[in-house]
Order: C-alpha cells, then sequence, then structure tokens
C-alpha cells in the first residue's frame, strides 16, 4: 500500500512539475506576442509617417528634363549668354533656371535615378527667411553629400526629393517655401507654352520680325513637340516653336542637346562639384 502511495505521489510531483512549466511557457509566450504586437505598432507608425510625407504633384525626370532643355534652347536661340545666371542651361551634375528675377530652380542628379530639386523665390519662400534649413529634414533616400553643414544653403527656399519612382517628396515646414509663386515653367505643357509665348513676345517687341503671319501665338501643340524631343530638338522643331527669324537656331539647338551629357553626381563624392544656388 505505501508503494502504491509513493507512486501516486510521484506522478503527482510530475504533473504539478510539467503545469508549472506550462505556466512558465506561457508567460514566455505572453511576452514574446507582447513583443511582436509592440514592433508591429512600431512598424506601422513608421508606415503612416512615411505616408503622411508630402508628395509634390512635379513630372516625372525626363519629363522635367525635356520640357527644361526646352527652356534652354529658347534662352539661347534668343541670344541670352550661357556665362550669366539669367539663362536656362544644362550643368555636369543637372539643370539651372533664372527668371530674371532673382529667383531660381536647380537640380542635381544622384544614381539610381535620384534627383533634388531646389531653388528660392526672394520674396514668397518664407522658410529660408525663417532660417529653416529645408534640405536638412527632407524625406528619402537624400544622399548626404545634400545635407552637409558646409554648404551654403541659408538661401535655399525649397527642395524636393526624387526617389527614382515618380515621386516628389519634401518636408512640411509650416510655412510656405516659394515654389508654386516661382511657377517654374517645366511642371506642365500650358506653363512651359506660357513662358516660350512670353519669351518671343518680348523679343518680338525688341527686335526681331515674324514670318509672314505676324503677331502669331505660340502653339501649344509646338511646344508639345519640341518636349518630346528634349535633347534631340531639332532645328526645324525650334524654328516652329518659336515662329521667328533672325534667331541663332544653332545655339538653341546646342543648348538643348548639352542636355544629353549631364551625369549624375559620382557615388562617394565628398562634396558637391559647384555650389548650391549658382552657375
Amino acid at each position: 500500500m505505501a508503494e502504491l502511495h509513493l507512486t501516486i505521489q510521484l506522478s503527482e510531483d510530475h504533473k504539478a512539475t510539467l503545469e508549472n512549466a506550462a505556466h512558465v511557457r506561457g508567460d514566455e509566450i505572453s511576452r514574446l506576442v507582447g513583443e511582436l504586437l509592440e514592433l508591429e505598432a512600431i512598424r506601422l507608425q513608421s508606415v503612416r509617417a512615411r505616408d503622411r510625407v508630402p508628395v509634390k504633384d512635379l513630372p516625372d525626370l525626363i519629363t522635367m528634363r525635356n520640357r527644361w532643355a526646352v527652356l534652354a534652347a529658347v534662352d539661347a536661340a534668343l541670344g541670352l549668354s550661357p556665362l550669366t545666371a539669367d539663362y536656362s542651361q544644362a550643368q555636369t551634375h543637372g539643370w539651372w533656371y533664372h527668371d530674371g528675377g532673382g529667383n531660381w530652380a536647380q537640380v542635381f542628379l544622384f544614381s539610381e535615378g535620384r534627383a533634388v530639386l531646389v531653388g528660392s523665390d526672394h520674396e514668397y519662400s518664407k522658410t529660408f527667411l525663417h532660417g529653416i534649413d529645408v534640405l536638412a529634414g527632407l524625406p528619402g533616400r537624400v544622399p548626404p553629400i545634400m545635407q552637409r553643414t558646409d554648404n551654403d544653403t541659408d538661401f535655399v527656399g525649397f527642395a524636393y526629393m526624387y526617389d527614382g519612382t515618380g515621386t516628389w517628396r519634401y518636408r512640411e515646414c509650416g510655412v510656405p517655401d516659394g515654389f508654386d509663386q516661382l511657377e517654374l515653367p517645366v511642371t506642365t505643357i500650358d506653363a512651359l507654352t506660357a513662358f516660350v509665348d512670353e519669351m518671343v513676345s518680348g523679343a518680338n517687341e525688341e527686335r526681331v520680325s515674324h514670318h509672314p503671319g505676324q503677331n502669331a501665338e505660340v502653339s501649344s501643340a509646338a511646344v508639345a513637340r519640341a518636349a518630346e524631343l528634349g535633347p534631340d530638338l531639332d532645328h526645324q522643331t525650334l524654328l516652329d516653336l518659336l515662329i521667328l527669324d533672325e534667331l541663332d537656331i544653332d545655339a538653341g539647338v546646342e543648348a538643348a542637346r548639352r542636355f544629353d551629357e549631364v551625369v549624375p553626381v559620382p557615388d562617394g563624392a565628398a562634396r558637391l562639384p559647384y555650389p548650391i544656388g549658382l552657375v
């Protein structure tokens, strides 16, 4: 009988041990589940934060490049000097635009199809007036070279990061950055047409005669054809676009062609090859 009692006692001890082990495993599982839930909550917060990053409705990089090439071609054909800032042009690693009134925009190209668009409107870019470094908080895979503390960025009013997939992102600063007021002509075909029309009208008033058919307006269809060609813009398309004679069409075509020679800033470069905001 004593032997039977001992056997029962051992079984109860074993049962207690098993129950205790199950309890421990249950606590461990609960802890692990809690940690996983916490990590998932953090991940969701990160996704929501990313989704809240403002996106700017701008053309993809190739479309923007082609339109920018048209700007440069028009400026060059009308005789604006590439040695001055008041001249839209290709740079070694990007593109430059100046409206002639102190407002500018500049693109730097980087590997993997990325780009950074910076610029300023001296009247409406409240960001730099408030001392906000728009490059420091720029979202996305921003090349560190753009955020060096020795870059002279005090006068940069806006900055947009192109991620290589068609999306332009920027930092929400709570004050106007001046981009919309700059009215960069490459944002839409209508904006580009308005720019060309204004340049042609101004040139005609000063010194240039029309083809037969005076006072003709610049055709948006002609602008669209030129923008499709971009760096491959040819003489006849540019002449059709400008509806003017007494132009330097060769210079215009050459200015557009230079956009095909632009290359990204080299990976690992210690600093930008030329300053932000300067030609």
